[in-house]
């Protein structure tokens, strides 16, 4: 039964699917053929705002999904990936606010923006295969409180765990190189440790981290972008894997460590600097 599903013929001549924004969908399983010919893509705005849609299977014939496939989809509470999704969509289940878990296929190479905004999820873990984690993909996850992160992941595009208010346990991969703009504004992290390579830290990129006790930074950190640490009320250390001489060769900028606790110190290794 295809009942409230339309299918559009791709240039590859087979199909992409779609709801037809008229039958109430509760529990949608998608099918992997039409008139004998595979279904391999869920196009833009498929899914987009139905409401009434509790579940979701994606058969393995989809490779491929548009942007916002089941955006503000509120009570979608359980789904079913393809083990041959190539990348999560831009938007695809940003605002599904009944998302409280789900697995990520080991084919993904990409998620894209937004792709997770203002979900529920609780935990995640990213496979090995993501390269990229585009900006926002998990922004405003209120209940995202552990994130495992691919092991050769390079960058932490900007926004993209902002807001994610319950963060307490991230892992950065020795493989990561750029921290980019508030990418882990605003959670509740109380440790974090930069691993060796990372040469900047981005602009504002723990700031308001009201939990944060201690920062564990490499000698190879080059730059600290401004408002990095800012509102991080609780800081008492920032721990630097080089020297006073080091430390204070490091570009900074102006308001680099705006609002930090007077009584902070940096901890070098021949010795304590004052912020």
């Amino acid at each position: 039964m295809n009942d409230g599903l339309s299918f559009v013929m791709l240039e590859d001549k087979t199909y992409g699917v779609c709801w037809d924004k008229k039958t109430e969908i509760w529990d949608l399983v998608i099918p992997d053929r039409f008139l004998d010919i595979p279904v391999t893509m869920i196009i833009n705005q498929a899914f987009s705002q139905c409401k009434t849609l509790r579940s979701v299977v994606i058969p393995d014939s989809i490779t491929k999904v548009g942007y916002a496939c089941f955006d503000d989809c509120e009570k979608l509470e359980n789904v079913k990936l393809s083990s041959r999704l190539e990348h999560i969509g831009a938007g695809m289940f940003k605002d599904c606010y009944s998302i409280h878990h789900i697995n990520l296929p080991e084919s993904i190479h990409t998620i894209h923006v937004s792709a997770f905004k203002g979900t529920d999820i609780e935990e995640i873990i990213i496979p090995d295969g993501v390269s990229r984690i585009e900006t926002g993909a998990f922004g405003d996850c209120k209940w995202l409180s552990k994130v495992k992160l691919p092991k050769n992941l390079k960058t932490l595009e900007g926004y993209t765990f902002l807001g994610c208010s319950s963060l307490t346990h991230i892992e950065l991969p020795t493989s990561i190189e750029n921290l980019n703009n508030s990418s882990l504004a605003a959670t509740a992290l109380e440790h974090i440790e930069i691993p060796h390579g990372v040469s900047i830290i981005g602009p504002s990129l723990l700031s308001h981290c009201k939990h944060l006790l201690s920062i564990n930074l490499p000698s190879t950190i080059t730059w600290i972008r401004e408002f990095a640490f800012w509102q991080c009320d609780k800081l008492q250390s920032i721990n630097y894997n080089g020297s006073k001489e080091q430390f204070n060769r490091i570009k900074k900028d102006k308001n680099a460590f705006l609002d930090i606790p007077k009584e902070a110190y940096i901890n070098c290794i021949d010795g304590r600097l004052e912020i």
